[in-house]
């Protein structure tokens, strides 16, 4: 049952970053844990982060970008 269940998520999801001032994308990895971010001025990121918060990110209609980012990456390192 866990093998379908890996099987359907998807290996990299991008988070829509238009409202976001600071950040220019936004990919989180399920499977892996790991958030890759963007930021305006060319800087790359990556970072560990709960399944449970990316899976909140990936369902989620109103997402606010900032405010996931802020709640549960930045505190993270």
């Amino acid at each position: 049952m866990l093998n379908k269940i890996y099987e359907s998520l998807p290996l990299f999801y991008n988070v829509d970053c238009s409202d976001c001032f600071n950040l220019e994308a936004l990919i989180l990895s399920p499977i892996h844990g790991v958030a890759m971010m963007r930021t305006k001025n060319g800087h790359l990121y990556s970072a560990p982060v709960k399944r449970t918060a990316i899976f909140s990110a990936m369902f989620t209609k109103n997402l606010s970008v900032s405010e996931w980012v802020n709640d549960n990456v930045m505190f993270t390192y």
